[in-house]
């Protein structure tokens, strides 16, 4: 089952859609504006980890489509 913490599966059937890290460094960053124009979801776990990754794709132009997170846990870090 799936639960508000994992992507859609119409969303990771796009193929025009990436996953990184938050913590990747700028050739990921760089490799992602190429390769998912239209923009990435964020691997995150905390709201840290989303300022951190803001940061890190604004100089490579990488739009940040939102955030996944591992666990219910995660979710709770970055909506409280």
């Amino acid at each position: 089952a799936s639960a508000d913490w994992h992507l859609a599966a119409a969303t990771v059937n796009t193929a025009t859609k990436g996953i990184l890290a938050a913590t990747a460094g700028p050739t990921a960053w760089r490799a992602a504006k190429a390769t998912f124009p239209d923009g990435v979801w964020v691997l995150v776990t905390s709201k840290d980890d989303q300022v951190s990754a803001r940061a890190a794709a604004e100089p490579y132009g990488v739009t940040i489509l939102g955030w996944a997170v591992g666990s219910p846990e995660a979710l709770a870090a970055i909506r409280g």
